[in-house]
Parts: C-alpha cells; structure tokens; sequence
C-alpha cells in the first residue's frame, strides 16, 4: 500500500511538472502599446475613424492574440497625451509657409503653451523620445510599444485628357520599443503615392488618396515577432 501511494505521488509531482511550462506559457501573453502620431493635415484628409480603424487592424495583425494583448488605441493615445501636457517638451522641424519659404522650428516648449499650438497648427509632430516613451509604456504596464509617425505632403491636382488627379505622398516611420531594454528592437520608414482620379465632370477625392497612400505604407511593414 505504502508502495502503491509513493508511486502514485511520484506519479502526481511528473504531471504538476510538466503542467508548470504550459501554465506559465498561458500566462505569459505580451501586451503591446500602441503610439499613433499623425499631423492634423492627415486626419482633415481623411476621417479619422478611418486612420484608427487600418492601424487596430494593422496592429493585431502584426502581434496575434496567441501571444501578444494589443491595447486599446484610445488608452495609449490619452496616456500619451497626459504625459505631453506634463512634461515640457522639445520638438525640431521645418515646416512650408504660406508664401512658399521655410522655417525651422527647434524649441522646448509646455504641451499647453502658444508655441506648442503654434507647431501643431503647422502640422509638426512631437513623438516621444525613448526614455518619455518608456516612461509611458511603464504606465500601461507594456512589454512593447508599436510607434508609428504618419506624415503627409500636401494633396496636388492635376490634369489630363479629360481627367483630374488628387496626388498625396504619404511617409509612415514605425518602430517597434522593448520597454524593458529601453531600446528600439524594429525600425522601417516607408514611402508610399496615393492618388484619386475622377472625369472633368466629377471631383477627384483627396480622402481616397491620402487613404490609399497610407494603406500601401501599412502594407508593406511586416514585423517577425516570433521572436519577441
């Protein structure tokens, strides 16, 4: 009997073993934040329901729920909001005037004062650095951040034999941020044309091509996170 119950515990102990890896496997799902930056420009361009819509889509794509819990949008973009409006901050960028000359803009500057909205109405984005990144990262209790920076070009028209054209040149910077590390682990710039193009009787739509330029720059980031 006593034989019988020592085989049986010995029995017990191998199944909690081999238990342990799969249970700790369960458990042990990534979250990822997601960091969105786009010039106000963009979002006049296209509804911004929209934008939101392709970067979830593309962002659950990219980390599959097997392995990875892709935050909600929304939250990481009023968390980093908060930290903006907390923190002075330093943003470096020429922008186009109206009369065709450029300015260079290097300033540090609160996210609540005149030059920050100064900045924001010329379309220059202010992401995060790597520490403020990290810092906010922390906050949402992220293993990784999904950054992505959207800029754009300005639509252009343009015409043919009995056509009009809306061109839009669309840049999408995304970077992968391990927060543990404290450094990035995926980086990719991609370039990408939109354009929408409709008869002399009907108008071409800017939103169509700023639309169609970003989905082709989200197209082609492919992020092997197997690895991660």
């Amino acid at each position: 009997m006593k034989r019988l119950l020592l085989v049986m515990m010995v029995f017990m102990v191998g199944m909690l073993t081999c238990i342990a890896p799969q249970e700790v496997s369960a458990n042990g799902i990534k979250k990822v934040a997601v960091f969105l930056d786009t010039p106000a420009t963009a979002i006049s361009w296209v509804e911004g329901e929209d934008v939101v819509h392709m970067v979830k889509e593309k962002s659950e794509k990219l980390f599959p729920k097997t392995r990875f819990e892709v935050l909600d949008l929304e939250t990481c973009q009023m968390a980093k909001k908060i930290y903006k409006e907390e923190h002075p901050m330093t943003y470096s960028a020429v922008y186009t005037n109206e009369d065709g000359t450029q300015t260079s803009v290097s300033t540090a500057v609160d996210a609540n004062s005149y030059a920050y909205s100064t900045a924001m109405m010329h379309d220059v984005v202010v992401p995060l650095k790597i520490s403020e990144a990290v810092e906010v990262g922390k906050e949402l209790g992220a293993d990784y951040i999904l950054m992505l920076r959207v800029t754009n070009s300005m639509p252009t028209m343009s015409s043919g034999f009995l056509t009009v054209t809306a061109k839009t040149t669309v840049k999408c910077d995304v970077r992968v941020l391990s927060v543990s590390e404290e450094k990035y682990i995926y980086m990719k710039e991609v370039t990408k044309d939109g354009k929408s193009t409709a008869v002399y009787a009907g108008a071409p739509s800017f939103k169509n091509a700023y639309k169609e330029a970003i989905e082709k720059s989200l197209s082609e980031v492919e992020i092997d996170t197997s690895r991660y």
